[in-house]
């Protein structure tokens, strides 16, 4: 019985990232008005950072508890792409960014999708690469640093934000041209000879 709560345990951690995805998009879109306590208004960004904090925590669990399974490997980056497109999604809809932050956000949920729907599909393995791995990273730093500046607007600090908005924008371009770039190199991979 023992066995099989830690055989679990790494995935059910995984499938609550996913749930608690939807609740980053919530505080996003719901953000408490502006003069609520200033705890409030920084949930998104608590929430998204401790979420993308955790991103490691269901694969150290897996390997400590020896309970490394294809649904969790399946189920990880699942995780991951899920924080990211409705952490970006959300962010796209309650601010008007330019359109630099719009498209790099398209090309991130659109190559996500794409290599989702091919790690589904029967055929050659797809494991995380390296760039993929540093592309998620930044995804998480520039989102991160995107919900800092709109919590800090809603509380009313915006002098000498604008720039460092621009920063974290161009975060989430590189990732958006990793993106790009890994998914050519994922899809090398799955349709070569």
């Amino acid at each position: 019985m023992r066995r099989m709560f830690m055989f679990r345990l790494p995935n059910a951690f995984t499938i609550c990232r996913c749930v608690l995805s939807l609740l980053v998009g919530y505080t996003i879109i719901v953000a408490p008005p502006a003069g609520a306590a200033p705890a409030m208004m920084f949930m998104p960004l608590l929430l998204f950072v401790g979420l993308a904090a955790t991103d490691a925590v269901d694969g150290y669990l897996a390997r400590k508890l020896d309970a490394v399974s294809e649904l969790g490997a399946l189920l990880d980056p699942i995780a991951d792409k899920l924080l990211i497109a409705i952490s970006l999604l959300c962010i796209c809809y309650i601010q008007d960014w330019p359109a630099l932050l719009t498209v790099s956000a398209g090309l991130i949920i659109l190559r996500d999708s794409i290599i989702t729907y091919l790690r589904f599909r029967p055929g050659r393995s797809l494991p995380v690469s390296q760039l993929a791995k540093a592309k998620t990273a930044l995804e998480m730093v520039g989102v991160s640093g995107l919900l800092l500046v709109f919590v800090l607007a809603r509380i009313g600090v915006t002098d000498g934000w604008s720039f460092v908005a621009m920063g974290f924008q161009l975060a989430v371009a590189a990732a958006a041209i990793l993106s790009v770039w890994t998914c050519v190199q994922y899809l090398r991979i799955r349709f070569s000879g």
